[in-house]
């Protein structure tokens, strides 16, 4: 085995032993967890997609939303569970990468190998850096959800409210229009036509396709309901709106 694979193996996040419930990991999952993922889903197997992703989570936001959306839409062999998709939606939301073991390089390694393990370390965590900002605004949208429309908790639009601006801050443009519908309509949030217009803003530059033009539409439904010296402040708000991308804007937000 080339030595690359040797030393995907050896620096991955967790010991890859064992998957919960004492399953084992075939060899190669341990090199592409998420393409033996991917492929399982493409296959119908969902169990077994989702064991990889339980193996994940530990150490991975995205695979832990992935988790809650399982069980908050249900597939074959995976019931719905909404207690179970808020767990995991949680846990990716409250997800520190700061708390991650690093792993260490081999003692054994020296030399051109030894530096070609300290650059696969540096991928690995950019990529699990990567992937911990992709999986936090999701799972943050998706407690919104839950909140917004009273699945598997009692429906509160103030939390509801709470959530969607945790990850509308964050870029998350299905947020951004979301909150801008509470901002419209008074829900959990004082009505605010101002600030519902700054985010239907944000968000159509975010969105494609039909979503992109909704919130455009949205928003200038809300221009015609405001002066404008209104318009002129709600699109100042919005050029100046920066996202909140860093790992560590992101680490404390909730401490």
């Amino acid at each position: 085995m080339k030595i690359t694979a040797l030393l995907c193996s050896a620096l991955l996040w967790v010991s890859g032993q064992a998957f919960a419930g004492g399953d084992e990991i075939p060899a190669d999952t341990l090199l592409n967890p998420y393409g033996y993922a991917h492929q399982a889903e493409k296959n119908g197997d969902y169990p077994e997609a989702l064991k990889i992703y339980k193996w994940l989570a530990e150490t991975n936001s995205y695979a832990a939303f992935m988790i809650g959306i399982y069980y908050y839409e249900g597939r074959p062999g995976v019931l719905q569970d909404y207690r179970a998709a808020l767990q995991w939606f949680t846990k990716a939301a409250n997800f520190r990468f700061d708390k991650l073991k690093r792993p260490t390089i081999p003692t054994s390694l020296s030399g051109e190998k030894k530096k070609e393990a300290e650059r696969l370390q540096a991928g690995i965590e950019e990529s699990t850096r990567q992937e911990y900002m992709l999986g936090v605004p999701l799972a943050d949208e998706w407690i919104g959800r839950m909140y917004y429309l009273g699945r598997g908790v009692p429906q509160d639009y103030v939390l509801a409210a709470k959530w969607f601006r945790e990850a509308a801050e964050h870029g998350n443009a299905e947020s951004q229009v979301l909150l801008g519908g509470m901002y419209m309509n008074g829900q959990g949030v004082p009505q605010d036509y101002v600030m519902a217009h700054m985010w239907f803003n944000l968000a159509s530059a975010g969105l494609t396709g039909e979503a992109r033009d909704a919130a455009a539409n949205a928003r200038d439904q809300i221009a015609s309901l405001i002066t404008p010296s209104q318009v002129a402040e709600a699109q100042r708000l919005a050029r100046e709106w920066r996202p909140k991308q860093t790992v560590s804007n992101i680490q404390g937000r909730r401490k």
